[in-house]
This record gives C-alpha cells, structure tokens and sequence, in this order.
C-alpha cells in the first residue's frame, strides 16, 4: 500500500512552490475575517504562515513573540484588529502583493416565481388586460 503526504505537508509544499496559490492562500485568509468567518480565517492564516515565513521570522518583523502570535491564530485566540493586520501588513510585504477591498452590490433575495400551474386560471394577466381595454377604446 502506498503511503500518501500528509494534508499540511502538501499545503506546506505548494505554498513554497506556488506564488499564485500563495496569494490566493493569503486572500482567503483576510476574506474569510472580512466576511465575518474568523476562525476560518484565522486556521488559513496559520497555515499560510505555516508555509511561508514561519511564526519566527513573523514575531521578529511585528515584534511580537512567536509564541503570543499562535496563540493569537489559534482555535481560541482573538487577536486585535491591529494585530491581524499587522500580520497581514508584513505578510503582503513579503509576498509583494497588495489585498484590496471592492464595493459591490449586495445580492438580493430572489422572489419566488410562480410556476404556470399555480397560477389562477381564469383570470387573465393584467398586461392582457390592459391591453384588452386599449382595442376596445380604440376600435369602439
């Protein structure tokens, strides 16, 4: 039987391979937090750092103890709004990219359409109605 990587070996693996997955990686993290899923974000984070600069090299950049910075992204850390993004800050540096937020349109719930079957029979549309009393007028 073959023996297989273990997940975050190859997460490791393709993060110091691939400069594409990891901003796409470090983008998923912060959109995550943005969006309101914090743990996600943070467990993303973690590996992303995992991967790349590892929590010494961050702790020295930030000035934080590396220690103090898993904990912070760890299943019960809370890190201050100031301190996710001071991670995130350095980490763009390193990476040589920049995350941008972009206003778009909120999506809006759908309403409900009817299909033809529950509509009411007998009683015609009101466009065909409107239109009904259009030909009358103009013909009568």
């Amino acid at each position: 039987m073959a023996t297989t990587r273990d997940f975050n070996e190859t997460v490791r693996a393709d993060l110091q391979n691939n400069a594409e997955y990891r901003r796409a990686f470090l983008r998923e993290a912060v959109g995550c937090v943005v969006s309101g899923d914090v743990e996600t974000g943070k467990s993303v984070l973690r590996k992303y750092i995992n991967g790349t600069v590892g929590f010494v090299a961050l702790g020295e950049a930030v000035g934080r103890s590396p220690k103090t910075l898993m904990q912070m992204l760890g299943p019960k850390g809370n890190p201050t709004i100031t301190n996710f993004f001071d991670i995130v800050a350095y980490l763009q540096k390193v990476e040589g990219s920049a995350l941008a937020v972009i206003d778009a349109p909120a999506l809006r719930p759908r309403k409900p359409r009817l299909n033809k079957s529950k509509r009411q029979t007998g009683k015609p549309p009101v466009a065909r109605i409107q239109a009904a009393q259009l030909t009358k007028r103009s013909t009568g």
